[in-house]
């Protein structure tokens, strides 16, 4: 027997918070990399300040020390490689 009627349905799961940071804390170091590079495709987009979204983020009461010190770390890691050794 055939269906009277036939219906696609789209079904969209957002994870909380909690679960994007699990995954988010879980990605290997390339995805790691690609994901930050690819916030950082998106942030530099004419319609998008990172400077204020970054201060947004500073000044929020969501933000915990543990948060900032993070922040923090990779802010010290991503300081440029040096090109050369002194000296040479």
């Amino acid at each position: 027997m055939k269906p009277f009627f036939t219906q696609n349905t789209d079904i969209i799961c957002k994870p909380t918070l909690e679960q994007l940071a699990y995954m988010v804390a879980h990605l290997d170091h390339k995805d790691h990399a690609r994901l930050i590079s690819l916030i950082a495709g998106i942030t530099q987009s004419p319609d998008y300040s990172q400077a204020m979204q970054l201060q947004y983020i500073t000044d929020s009461p969501h933000l915990t020390p543990a948060g900032r010190s993070l922040m923090s770390a990779i802010g010290d890691y991503a300081l440029p490689l040096p090109t050369s050794k002194e000296g040479e």
